[in-house]
């Protein structure tokens, strides 16, 4: 009987994209899981339109609805019609299955209609990337969240395995009474070398938009400008998102502050280095997130300072009693966070990277796929 995996993703796939992007690029192209898989189908989707997909190995096939809708509606549609197809294409009562739905919400629903579940030969797993009703609130209206999470709930329920990507996640259903098994992200931390920098740079890398607590971070930024007077102390910002215009309008008013867009996966990794303080900002209340991020842990393994909300999301992470905490949403204690962290890197302590960047290595992608691998037995 041969071992297949699918993994379920409504993304492009594209290299820039975001930490579901980066995870199944690290993990698909890990030797482990390779040879573990006879083959590995990826059902991807054309949200948005990109010339750039993600390299991946020989063995793995990529499928996309090609002629998905750009509405998101009828999208969601498709692909679930699409994925209900392209499953039973793929099936073979002969060979075994590892089907992977990576997310709780567009991918478990159109698993739940391709009648997988119903079959001896497929192991059905979930990874909860975040906290799903937390993610929608940003794009639904509040009135359909609870039946959403109604929902969400009663298809994980029939999941075989159930994997959350933090305690806080894994938390949080478990209250709803779905049990998880938490593998936090992982990154491959030899990739990321110390930063040599000389003057206070700060970073902030991500999606710019209401859920990071991006609008905080500019406002604190712009009142420590005018009301400060800072010799070598930098602002640079890389993603984008609906409030670029808010991050452009800001890098328009300041010389210190630079935002530079989207950048590559390259180019992330380079910019990494040229900074010793970055922001990591994720809400956790009514809108946000949840989880370890990759920008977390790649700003870690760069010996950088972390600023964080003293929140679930950051004091589950080992390391976290190094981090700069501001209590969640208070742009005035994100300000004293801010002063705090330039005072103690003016003072050029050597040994606080070093720390950080052995804390990251509890989080190197060789651990991850190794609980998983244990995990599946």
């Amino acid at each position: 009987m041969k071992k297949k995996l699918i993994i379920l993703l409504a993304s492009n796939l594209d290299p820039s994209g975001g930490g579901r992007e980066t995870w199944i690029a690290n993990f698909l192209n890990d030797e482990r899981i390779i040879k573990r898989y006879h083959s590995i189908t990826v059902i991807g989707s054309d949200v948005i339109k990109s010339d750039k997909q993600i390299s991946f190995p020989d063995n793995v096939i990529v499928i996309k609805d090609i002629n998905r809708p750009r509405k998101y509606f009828p999208g969601v549609f498709y692909y679930v019609s699409f994925v209900r197809k392209t499953l039973k294409a793929i099936y073979n009562p002969l060979d075994s299955f590892d089907v992977i739905s990576c997310g709780s919400w567009g991918e478990s629903i159109a698993f739940y209609f391709s009648s997988y579940f119903k079959k001896s030969n497929v192991n059905s797993i979930c990874w909860l990337r975040s906290i799903m009703v937390k993610e929608l609130a940003r794009i639904y209206p509040r009135f359909l969240l609870s039946t959403c999470e109604k929902l969400e709930c009663f298809i994980l329920a029939k999941y075989n395995v159930l994997i959350a990507n933090g305690n806080d996640t894994s938390n949080y259903y478990s209250k709803l009474k779905i049990n998880s098994v938490v593998i936090a992200n992982g990154i491959h931390t030899k990739d990321f070398p110390l930063n040599d920098c000389k003057n206070v740079q700060f970073q902030y890398i991500g999606r710019v938009s209401k859920e990071k607590g991006v609008l905080f971070l500019i406002q604190a930024i712009e009142e420590l400008n005018n009301t400060c007077t800072y010799d070598n102390v930098f602002f640079t910002v890389i993603g984008d998102g609906p409030n670029s215009n808010d991050m452009k309008h800001l890098a328009s008013q300041f010389d210190n502050v630079h935002y530079k867009g989207a950048l590559s996966p390259v180019g992330v990794k380079f910019e990494l280095p040229q900074a010793n303080i970055s922001f990591h900002l994720t809400l956790s209340k009514d809108i946000g997130g949840g989880g370890v991020s990759h920008s977390l842990l790649e700003a870690m393994a760069t010996g950088q300072r972390i600023i964080c909300w003293n929140n679930d999301i950051f004091n589950q992470v080992k390391g976290a009693d190094l981090f700069y905490k501001a209590e969640e949403g208070n742009v005035q204690s994100l300000i004293e966070q801010i002063k705090l962290a330039i005072e103690d890197t003016n003072k050029t302590d050597l040994q606080y990277p070093k720390e950080m960047k052995d804390c990251s290595l509890n989080y190197d992608f060789s651990v991850h796929v190794k609980k998983f691998c244990e995990l599946l037995g």
